[in-house]
């Protein structure tokens, strides 16, 4: 029952991590608010799949599986982030080759920095300009290809540091909130919910009602799935039955013949 109830928690836990992902990549806005829909859905799963009898242990896997879904969720969002600042575009190829051009007209001993701009010489940033121009199309993919290789590395290098900050002190306390809930809702048992709304009143009571529902439920919709339903036989077609009465008047007649020919005889 355990192993049904973590591979409903799985799903669950997918469920709301995409939900709360395409919230986050449609708006922009990082919605720690909405973490919680992570574990609310992996302690549904984790609850329909245990049929309520889970306990503790099936709490634990639903925490355990939500924050691993919001850890996932947010990995993506910031490496997206990372991946979007480290974008190699035209212009950041042109300040590569202007870096390049400058250090050799360095060696060579002319001048290439601009101190009042801070900035490199427009001359500079005109041979670069040239020479990317003069490059085929194969050697400017080859050039691309090289510098998204070093942006791909450096967001690799700096998603696990920026996933501290992202997560910070609200998205720690939401996190945990999220894991609250899945463990509240996967751990939570049929009896010990009868009794807490008041429709038991003992362990034994909600033992016995609990029970009469799980056989009159069987399982509810998750529990279903992948079950094929029985087929109900095949009956052969049943003869009609007489009228109601029909055997009354039938014997009342019989009487009322036998009457009358006793009379004539």
């Amino acid at each position: 029952m355990l192993g049904k109830g973590f591979t409903f928690a799985v799903v669950g836990a997918v469920v709301g991590a995409l939900v709360w992902f395409v919230i986050i990549e449609i708006t922009g806005w990082s919605l720690w608010v909405l973490a919680p829909i992570v574990g609310g859905a992996a302690g549904y799963g984790m609850m329909r799949g245990t049929q309520m009898r889970g306990g503790f242990p099936a709490g634990v896997l639903a925490a355990g599986l939500t924050l691993f879904a919001i850890f996932g969720v947010r990995f993506i969002v910031v490496n997206n982030e990372i991946q979007s600042h480290l974008a190699v575009s035209e212009e950041n190829v042109i300040n590569e080759i202007a870096y390049g051009v400058a250090e050799e007209w360095e060696e060579e001993g002319y001048e290439v920095w601009d101190e009042q701009e801070e900035d490199y010489l427009p001359e500079v940033y005109d041979e670069a300009t040239d020479r990317w121009t003069d490059m085929s199309e194969t050697e400017q993919e080859e050039f691309m290809s090289m510098l998204t290789e070093g942006s791909d590395e450096a967001a690799a290098l700096f998603t696990p540091f920026a996933l501290l900050f992202d997560f910070g002190l609200f998205g720690t306390f939401c996190a945990v909130l999220a894991a609250g809930t899945a463990f509240k809702t996967g751990s939570t048992t049929l009896e010990e919910a009868l009794i807490e709304r008041g429709e038991a009143i003992d362990v034994g009571h909600a033992a016995i009602i609990a029970s009469d529902m799980r056989a009159a439920e069987g399982g509810g919709f998750f529990a279903r799935l992948g079950r094929e339903e029985p087929t109900s036989p095949k009956t052969a077609p049943m003869k009609p039955a007489g009228t109601p009465g029909s055997s009354c008047i039938a014997g009342q007649s019989a009487a009322q013949d036998q009457e009358a020919r006793r009379r004539a005889a």
